[in-house]
């Protein structure tokens, strides 16, 4: 799920008549479906800094995994305290890590194109596999990197449907437990390796999952 241009400003707006900071997690901006036009315009007002706090990790966009190499992009009393913050933690990101950020940030934007569509590939292919709700699995959000999906056991603990999943149907999940406060019949699925096959294959195994469970699906 890729949540709207309007949206945001409405938050940006909401945070700024409340004297709060709005912190965006841009992780996976570049892999949004219209990844050629701005997340949002919050940086065109002049007032930004007084509201907006954007994150980037380049981790994903320029598959530099590990080395820990992001951005924050703040007002400057914001920067100074995150910049005493971080002088506790680490000194700085490793060189090699940098290095690479630079690299992909001056001279790959043709090979950063190329992965953007591929991810949207792979992104199409397990939503319209999934789009049927095999064995009553349900996609509920869609974004850039991972399919959060709701499963059709309401009585069952989600850590139990995963165990199951992997242990009975060779389907590596991660219960939504591990991100939120509650329980919420949630799985995580990464789409970075699904190709078509695999997708087609992840949905016999859901159908295969809801059967074996005695869900009855349209």
């Amino acid at each position: 799920m890729t949540v709207p241009p309007e949206e945001i400003v409405a938050f940006a707006e909401l945070a700024r008549r409340h004297d709060v900071a709005l912190v965006l997690d841009e992780t996976y901006r570049s892999f949004r479906p219209d990844a050629h036009a701005p997340a949002h315009p919050l940086f065109a007002d002049p007032s930004w800094r007084s509201t907006v706090v954007s994150l980037h990790s380049y981790s994903k966009d320029l598959t530099i995994p590990a080395y820990r190499v992001g951005s924050v992009i703040a007002g400057p009393e914001l920067r100074r305290q995150v910049l005493k913050l971080l002088d506790c933690v680490a000194i700085c990101a490793p060189r090699a890590g940098q290095e690479a950020a630079v690299a992909g940030l001056t001279r790959a934007g043709a090979w950063r194109a190329d992965r953007v569509a591929e991810i949207a590939r792979r992104r199409e292919w397990v939503g319209s596999a999934l789009a049927d709700r095999p064995g009553g699995f349900e996609i509920a959000a869609l974004g850039g990197f991972f399919a959060w999906v709701r499963h059709p056991f309401p009585d069952r603990p989600t850590l139990d449907v995963v165990r199951t999943l992997l242990l009975d149907h060779d389907t590596l999940t991660i219960p939504g437990t591990a991100f939120l406060p509650d329980d919420r019949r949630m799985l995580r699925l990464s789409v970075g390796r699904v190709d078509e096959a695999a997708a087609a294959l992840l949905a016999e195994r859901l159908t295969e999952a809801g059967r074996r469970a005695g869900v009855v699906t349209g």
